[in-house]
């Protein structure tokens, strides 16, 4: 039914015509609920989201955004999907403007428009805007996704940050080099995850980054202090400007660190609050954060360090669920489906919050070198090991492509009640686990 848009009612066809880019996948009685879910491509991580939104426990018509084409809607909730929109640019705001204005023409008024992509988050908030649409907005939105504005906010707000400068070319780099010293971190200002961070460790690699990065190009740039100590990030549910549910996770090493050493299998380890580190400062730190950058309905990702002194220091805030398997760690940690609660959260303004009971932690399997899995080593050792505890995984079948992420190509998470135990896990697992690559 490419192209085609049919109204039905009471199994009759009433009336048909051309809607060009529409697809009407299935009818919904009109007093459900209509959610778009806007996603530029149909990545393993939007794949859940749609998933846990076709499943959702409430009466919903989902319409889904994206710049991917149908046939790759995962299956089986395909079929579950009423209505598809493709756009050719899912960053241009008149294209997205649109399809959502034939989506509300076709599909009845938007109760929700949801996006988990961060890159989105800022362009979709002026929809919202435009179109009436209950949910975050532009200047809350910006607050999120431009990260001087972010570092800001925060300053004003007493917050302890990273020392930065935002640098448009190169006498302004070199001003943020005397100022900032080596090493530093350079990131664009809106950029998400690590891979487009590097860190800046001698003047040769200084030089480099002014020759290919600044110099004669049309680029800005945000330099940063290095921060070295723990990092872990702090994931928390809000509903109504409320704290309602919250993890933490220590990172091991930090992604950067990861994203520059390919023999690196990183892990993850959200410990239990029964039996782990007191969080009390980052708990306080956070909710002091969430208000001044807006608080919003929803579920947000804050990076943290804690410094070689104890103090904390706030690295990057995100209002959107994390990634990297993340959300599957929380919903092991407390024994319930967190990205069901995120949809109750954003679509029905309701969460019955968990209790966490286990520790959880995730080894990242990456291969060293270039090319694709042709070989992993150790994995049925550690299987037959720890079945007990092993709660998920994901072992890259031969002929894998190389990830391009610090996640790798595979991963496999553990959980118990004692932190340290899944701590010795974790470890474990790295040591052991092998994934080999070649071209």
């Amino acid at each position: 039914m490419t192209g085609w848009t049919v109204f039905i009612h009471e199994n009759q066809i009433q009336e048909w015509y051309l809607v060009p880019n529409s697809v009407l996948l299935v009818d919904n009685p009109a007093d459900m609920k209509h959610v778009i879910f806007v996603t530029p491509f149909f990545t393993e991580n939007a794949r859940q989201f749609i998933t846990g939104l076709v499943n959702f426990d409430s009466n919903i018509r989902l319409s889904v955004v994206s710049q991917d084409i149908e046939e790759n809607l995962p299956e089986p909730t395909h079929a579950q999907v009423t209505r598809f929109w493709k756009v050719e640019d899912i960053f241009n705001y008149q294209e997205m403007l649109e399809a959502c204005r034939n989506m509300r023409d076709e599909g009845g008024p938007i109760n929700r428009c949801l996006v988990v992509n961060e890159q989105v988050q800022e362009l979709i908030a002026s929809i919202r805007e435009a179109l009436d649409i209950p949910g975050m907005r532009p200047a809350t939105a910006k607050n999120y996704r431009i990260k001087q504005r972010m570092k800001e906010v925060l300053e004003k707000a007493r917050i302890p940050v990273a020392q930065y400068l935002k640098v448009d070319g190169e006498e302004e780099a070199q001003k943020a080099l005397k100022k900032l010293g080596l090493p530093m971190v350079a990131k664009p200002p809106a950029g998400a995850a690590a891979q487009q961070t590097f860190r800046i460790n001698t003047e040769s690699e200084w030089d480099k980054f002014i020759t290919e990065k600044v110099r004669g190009q049309d680029a800005t740039w945000l330099l940063e202090q290095l921060l070295t100590g723990q990092e872990g990030s702090c994931d928390t549910f809000c509903l109504r400007g409320k704290t309602v549910f919250r993890t933490y996770t220590q990172y091991m090493p930090s992604p950067l660190e990861v994203m520059e050493n390919d023999w690196i299998q990183w892990q993850v380890l959200l410990p239990n609050p029964a039996a782990g580190p007191a969080y009390e400062d980052i708990r306080k730190l956070a909710d002091k954060t969430l208000q001044a950058l807006g608080p919003e309905d929803g579920w947000s990702h804050m990076e943290w360090f804690r410094l070689d002194d104890g103090s904390i220091r706030i690295s990057e805030v995100a209002m959107r669920p994390p990634g990297a398997q993340f959300t599957t760690l929380i919903s092991r940690a407390a024994d319930f489906d967190s990205i069901q609660a995120w949809a109750k959260l954003m679509i029905d303004g309701e969460f019955q919050a968990p209790k966490q009971k286990f520790a959880v932690g995730a080894a990242y399997l990456r291969g060293m070198g270039e090319g694709k899995v042709s070989a992993i080593n150790g994995w049925e050792a550690i299987q037959q090991q720890y079945s007990g505890l092993i709660c998920d995984f994901r072992i890259p079948p031969i002929g894998t492509p190389k990830g391009q992420t610090y996640e790798g190509e595979g991963f496999v998470i553990v959980r118990h009640p004692d932190t340290e135990v899944v701590r010795s896990v974790l470890l474990d697992i790295v040591s052991t686990v092998r994934v080999f690559l070649s071209n």
